[in-house]
């Protein structure tokens, strides 16, 4: 799963593999390995070939695995396609609210992180709005800052996008303390883009 040549016929057998009996196999040879293949970058693919295609029912190890390293494979960029598969299943299953706990505590670090910040626009992308508005209410009080910055601003935009009432906060934040705020964002390589995201939702 590791080499560049041999990991495309190891996910085409693991597309072949349909019965909970064959699934298994995989799953039980997987699961000490888990990190190394997330941050392999061949062996990533064939653990996202794993998660998108077996029951989930039978992932259970595999999704503990990455919770527990969640952190360390979100700001790395192989470890960066498990952690999103993860965000994308696990709203389905019963490791939901460990999972937003996880990210609620550490989304100051990930928003900063120039991969960690792909892990929380998938939270965006892919969570009902209630869910990921939990996570989005991590960013209020600092909301000028993380619009300052290269990584956390794409993030802000893309919340801006997703939800009103992320939307709403983010106004009365930038005009609660002083009109100079206005103009620090305008003038910001990475602020300007995220007032015309705003004046686009609005």
């Amino acid at each position: 799963s590791t080499n560049k040549i041999s990991t495309y016929p190891i996910q085409c057998i693991v597309e072949k593999l349909t019965t909970p009996q064959e699934q298994i196999i995989i799953v039980n040879a997987l699961q000490d390995k888990v990190v190394t293949l997330s941050l392999n970058m061949y062996g990533t693919h064939v653990l996202e070939r794993v998660m998108t295609t077996f029951d989930y029912r039978l992932l259970s190890s595999v999704s503990q695995s990455i919770l527990a390293n969640f952190i360390y494979l979100a700001n790395n960029p192989n470890g960066l396609c498990a952690v999103k598969q993860e965000i994308i299943l696990e709203k389905n299953r019963t490791n939901f609210d460990n999972l937003k706990q996880i990210i609620s505590a550490n989304s100051l670090l990930l928003i900063q992180n120039p991969y960690g910040n792909y892990a929380l626009q998938a939270v965006a992308d892919n969570w009902d709005i209630k869910d990921a508005e939990m996570i989005m209410s991590t960013f209020l009080g600092k909301l000028v800052l993380l619009s300052l910055q290269k990584y956390s601003s794409n993030v802000i935009e893309k919340c801006l996008e997703k939800s009103v009432l992320f939307l709403q906060s983010f106004i009365k934040e930038i005009f609660s303390n002083s009109m100079s705020t206005l103009p620090i964002l305008l003038k910001n390589n990475y602020g300007q883009y995220v007032i015309q995201t705003v004046i686009k939702c609005l």
